[in-house]
Formats: structure tokens, C-alpha cells, sequence
């Protein structure tokens, strides 16, 4: 059921809340689409990880690192849209 709470508040569009869920209650979140949209999620203490290190690699689109409270929280966004339709 929670599962399909954040799908559903993804595909609104709706990230603010989907990403505060995360920060409060998980630790993982995994969004994977059909048209080739991949998103990992991980909530990890800050104590665990240097930020300014972890920052020097956080080059381009594809990730993000968030800083909520005790947590960084990593973003991992993955979008193809080099899908050949007509091979469906």
C-alpha cells in the first residue's frame, strides 16, 4: 500500500512530499518506469560521510545529494528516451 502511495505522488509530480516521506521514514526508495525513468533514493547519516568529498564527485545531472537534519540524502536519476517504439 505505501509502495503504491509514492508511486502515485511521483507520477503526480508531486516530489516535494515523496522526498520528505523518504527523509522521515526510509532508508532506500527505488522509481522505475516503462519509458526508461530510474531513480534510487538513499537516506544515509551524515556521520558516515564526508560531504565536502562526497561532493567532488557529484558531477552532471544524473545525481544530487540533499542535506535534511542528521541525513544526506543521495539521488539517483537515470532518463533514456532513446526507446525505439516501434520494436514494442
Amino acid at each position: 500500500m505505501l509502495l503504491y502511495i509514492l508511486h502515485a505522488m511521483k507520477a503526480a509530480g508531486n516530489w516535494i512530499k515523496t522526498l520528505k516521506l523518504v527523509e522521515k521514514y526510509f532508508d532506500a526508495f527505488l522509481y522505475v518506469t516503462n519509458w526508461e525513468t530510474h531513480q534510487l533514493l538513499l537516506r544515509i547519516p551524515r556521520k558516515l560521510i564526508d560531504l565536502a568529498l562526497a561532493s567532488k564527485y557529484c558531477i552532471g545531472d544524473s545525481w544530487t545529494i540533499y542535506k535534511k537534519g542528521d541525513y544526506l540524502i543521495f539521488d539517483f536519476t537515470s532518463e533514456t528516451e532513446d526507446y525505439d517504439l516501434a520494436n514494442l
